[in-house]
């Protein structure tokens, strides 16, 4: 095995799978899937090639080698651990040979020198140097040593990558590199050509091994685009300017390839996933979605609860209606040892259904992302269990239970507040509540519940519950002290 990619939480690794996308010429043959390596997690990278040029016959030896090559994307910041180079200095990527066993550690700037773009020197001025000609450059390296043919002088190796780089850069239509010229032109602009890539028309078949595709066996299904409206409708919402949505989506993209390929090999935990985990989040949404639009008008929510389950139930095969509270608690249980760390739920969780979301929590253990995301929302996918349980009437519940339309908006409320949000422009704050009270919290009642929360979690920030509620005259502002 050669190429991988470093994915725990430290690393950046998306903006550099991008990267090598470009560099296979966005063929559908590149595939990647996250498993456990050397000292970590990582994705590695396979190459089914369809697409010919010099960038994409590079690539697939590298791919192909036996030796390790291992990339990751860090920010400007970083410093190379090996020889303390920071990595603003050394042109936005950086190399460590490992002699001992011929691989190799490969580290790139994801941050384009904090956005003041890398610059190299052309033939009669400076070219950009993007994130794929960085990848590239490094790649170049790395061949040379996994192959035994490395020049042993630093500008020998310069000079070999830059070549190299050149045929990629032609290929692609950008200018060339001066691959004799030492200087280091540092930052800014280019003089010769433009800050932009050429961008990809086609499209690769990767997608971190999504669990909803495996499971309903095409990236097109009607759940998936479901999922994806979703996505597009709630993903530009932010709370003092950090995306609410994008922790469970992060965290999601490390878990998701480890779920699925425990699904490929056990066709029971695909179906029981299917059924429990994807069908049942399919539902939630399309019931949030309805709860946001119909608003305060009780009657139509019921109608659409009864719906949206009635709807969940008929697609259930029977063997696995009679185990939804079993399911319920095994989603719940998860999502409390998430939440809290406390492992001693799990230890009963080994079997259908709870192998269901015993598979997501240890995923999400092994790969360290944050979960309070992923707590989150499978505590949202047992409130539709156990209602859909509780709708069979097979289930007589020891407690009263909340109604699903009261009880869907109180976790709406509780969706988990950005640690990086920074709650200090009054205006800004002022547009991200009027979005929140149109789009997640169209009742009182869940307004106030993350209003307080808001309070909780930054006491020197005072906002008046009057930003969340519609006004004649427009929008509340709230006040910052």
């Amino acid at each position: 095995m050669a190429l991988v990619l470093g994915v725990d939480p430290q690393w950046r690794s998306q903006p550099v799978w991008e990267s090598l996308v470009q560099i296979a010429g966005c063929d559908p043959g590149l595939e990647s899937v996250v498993h456990a390596y050397i000292s970590g997690w990582g994705a590695r990278v396979y190459y089914k090639q369809q697409v010919k040029s010099a960038s994409v016959n590079r690539l697939k030896k590298i791919v192909e080698h036996s030796k390790y090559v291992v990339l990751y994307g860090v920010g400007s910041g970083f410093v190379n651990p090996t020889d303390g180079a920071p990595i603003i200095k050394t042109g936005g990527g950086s190399i460590t040979y490992h002699n001992a066993d011929g691989s190799a550690s490969i580290y790139v700037d994801v941050d384009d020198a904090y956005g003041q773009h890398y610059l190299a020197p052309g033939h009669g001025g400076t070219v950009y140097d993007s994130l794929p000609t960085i990848v590239y450059h490094e790649l170049a390296h790395a061949y040379y040593h996994i192959i035994g043919k490395n020049p042993p002088a630093y500008r020998d190796k310069e000079i070999l990558a830059r070549r190299d780089e050149n045929e990629f850069r032609g290929q692609v239509g950008l200018d060339l590199l001066n691959v004799y010229d030492d200087n280091d032109p540092g930052y800014g602009i280019p003089t010769l050509g433009t800050l932009d890539f050429p961008s990809c028309k086609a499209t690769t078949g990767f997608s971190w091994c999504n669990i909803a595709t495996v499971a309903l066996g095409s990236p097109v299904a009607r759940q998936i685009v479901s999922f994806r409206r979703a996505k597009r409708e709630f993903g530009r919402l932010t709370l003092g300017s950090a995306p609410l949505l994008e922790p469970m989506l992060n965290s999601y993209r490390l878990f998701s390839p480890l779920v699925a390929a425990e699904m490929q090999s056990d066709p029971m935990l695909r179906d029981a996933m299917l059924h429990y985990g994807v069908q049942s989040a399919v539902h939630l949404v399309q019931l949030v979605r309805r709860y946001i639009a119909i608003g305060p008008d009780a009657e139509a929510l019921a109608a659409a609860v009864d719906r949206e389950i009635s709807q969940y139930l008929a697609e259930l095969p029977d063997g696995l209606s009679m185990q939804l509270d079993s399911a319920a608690d095994a989603a719940a249980a998860a999502s409390d040892v998430l939440s809290t760390g406390d492992e001693s739920k799990l230890s009963g969780m080994w079997h259908l259904p709870g192998d269901v979301f015993a598979s997501v929590t240890s995923s999400m253990q092994a790969t360290r992302a944050d979960t309070a995301g992923p707590a989150w929302i499978l505590a949202g996918i047992a409130l539709f269990l156990r209602q859909a349980a509780d709708r069979l009437g097979d289930v007589v519940a020891t407690t009263a239970r909340p109604r699903l339309e009261s009880a869907i908006g109180d976790w709406l409320a509780s969706v988990p507040l950005p640690d990086d949000a920074v709650l200090t422009d009054s205006v800004e704050l002022d547009g991200e509540l009027a979005s929140l009270r149109e789009t997640l919290f169209p009742h009182d009642s869940n307004r106030e519940l993350f209003m307080r929360r808001i309070r909780a979690r930054w006491p020197n920030v005072s906002v008046s519950l009057e930003a969340l509620r519609p006004t004649q005259a427009g929008p509340t502002h709230a006040v910052v002290k």
